[in-house]
């Protein structure tokens, strides 16, 4: 791990900042911001590692224009020029220009030969460093264009109590008695990304997004509500029960769950012709 990564680590952890508070104001999964934190750059996708370290950056505070330069400098091939040394040893410099001058230094006195290779190298530097900016430059470039796919990030809009009344028939209901206790902790998982909105107790109804292969917790008191825009590899779970709810449904479905009598309501719609 390169030790830049490891300065930003250890500020975000002095700032008390987790990895769920930067997920909840970026919408940056919790898997890429492992990633980041373990140098594994290869694991994002390349038009979204500097986009994403900037972020990250920002959140904690840190210096993001020094973390992007640092982050070059690690990305960078490290190449390595070999200077041989023939001032010193009259048998390798001898060997040396008979090899690689022929025909160049037979009219030369010694000093003009060693003149002359001096400024071959260094212009062989000059070139290197040319190639690097120049690729350095393109880099850029290529990470600034917008992305030509889809993006994970990119919101597909809302399913509201409105819209599931308006647009959909009421096609099961599922019951369940749970026998568990407070406090309760639903987690929600899944394989796929997936819109929904949730409410808990008396608090107002928020909107999210689930990434692929991603989860989130929730500590309620009284009740729970969520409305989710479709079921595929969907996985939750109530205080550690499995809730085994379909990862088929590929309509919305609503999940209620009220701690005044322990029963679990599942509700799944069908589009109305």
């Amino acid at each position: 791990m390169p030790q830049f990564i490891k300065d930003l680590v250890e500020l975000r952890k002095s700032q008390d900042i987790s990895l769920e508070d930067i997920y909840e104001r970026t919408k940056i999964s919790i898997s890429s911001l492992q990633s980041i934190e373990q140098g594994n750059f290869n694991e994002l996708p390349i038009t979204y590692v500097r986009l994403f370290l900037k972020a990250y950056v920002a959140e904690i505070g840190g210096d993001s224009i020094k973390v992007l330069n640092d982050l070059d400098v690690y990305l960078s091939p490290k190449e390595k020029i070999k200077i041989i040394d023939i001032s010193s040893d009259e048998n390798s410099k001898e060997s040396f220009l008979n090899k690689k001058l022929i025909n160049y230094g037979k009219n030369k006195p010694p000093k003009k030969i060693r003149t002359d290779s001096i400024k071959s190298i260094i212009l062989v530097c000059i070139f290197i460093f040319t190639i690097y900016i120049i690729k350095s430059v393109a880099s850029d470039r290529n990470a600034a264009k917008p992305p030509t796919y889809k993006s994970e990030f990119e919101e597909e809009g809302p399913v509201s109590l409105t819209l599931l009344e308006k647009e959909f028939n009421k096609q099961s209901i599922y019951e369940r008695k749970l026998e568990i206790s407070n406090p309760y902790n639903l987690r929600i998982a899944s394989d796929q990304r997936i819109w929904f909105s949730y409410k808990i107790d008396d608090k107002k109804k928020n909107e999210n997004v689930l990434p692929s292969g991603d989860n989130r917790l929730f500590t309620f008191n009284k009740s729970i509500e969520l409305i989710l825009k479709h079921s595929l590899g969907l996985t939750l779970n109530l205080n550690k029960i499995d809730l085994a709810i379909p990862q088929s449904i590929t309509n919305p479905l609503m999940i209620r769950f009220d701690s005044i009598d322990n029963i679990l309501i599942v509700n799944t719609f069908s589009p109305k012709n």
